[in-house]
């Protein structure tokens, strides 16, 4: 059981909604190492908190406690995975491959239980299967399940997809004018 972040944090009175967020979260480990001015602490959330949101509280701590860093990280219950918003997951993939911004654009993210589809206006699939080991890595870590993750591309056929519409093209080009 851990205590309760503004037991530790007794001066910091965030903006909304992060204030109603924090109040339920629980510190489960805290370590401050006053060499390097950092403060890492593990926090128990009973519901998501939006990864943008726990930036702005540890850029705040930063400036309110005179530390270098305050590094958050989170635990949040597995049935809130489907609710981390789509910025998260594209600034996840954006920080392991610097194309995935563009390969994601307008892209559709669909969950079901515990498996993230995401649909791909265009090609850029091997780019980011190549990222999706540290992604899972990242999500299960963050809600505490493993999660799976698939890449569809709009324009890329594959397997029998793409056997059948080599055949076509070969007929079509065989074929008398």
């Amino acid at each position: 059981m851990g205590i309760s972040f503004f037991q530790m944090f007794a001066q910091y009175a965030p903006p909304p909604p992060l204030d109603s967020l924090l109040a339920r979260a629980e510190i489960q480990d805290a370590e401050v190492d006053t060499e390097a001015r950092i403060i890492r602490l593990s926090l128990g959330c009973p519901g998501y908190i939006p990864r943008r949101l726990l930036e702005q509280a540890g850029r705040d701590l930063t400036g309110l406690y005179d530390v270098r860093q305050v590094e958050i990280h989170p635990q949040f219950p597995a049935a809130d995975l489907a609710k981390i918003e789509a910025e998260e997951l594209t600034q996840l993939f954006v920080a392991l491959d610097s194309r995935a911004m563009g390969i994601l654009a307008q892209c559709r993210w669909t969950w079901s239980g515990n498996q993230l589809t995401i649909g791909l206006r265009a090609n850029g699939k091997a780019e980011l299967e190549a990222c999706l080991p540290e992604a899972r890595r990242y999500l299960s870590g963050r809600f505490g399940c493993p999660v799976s993750i698939a890449v569809e591309a709009n324009h890329a056929l594959e397997g029998n997809a793409l056997f059948q519409e080599m055949a076509q093209m070969r007929q079509h080009l065989a074929a008398p004018a």
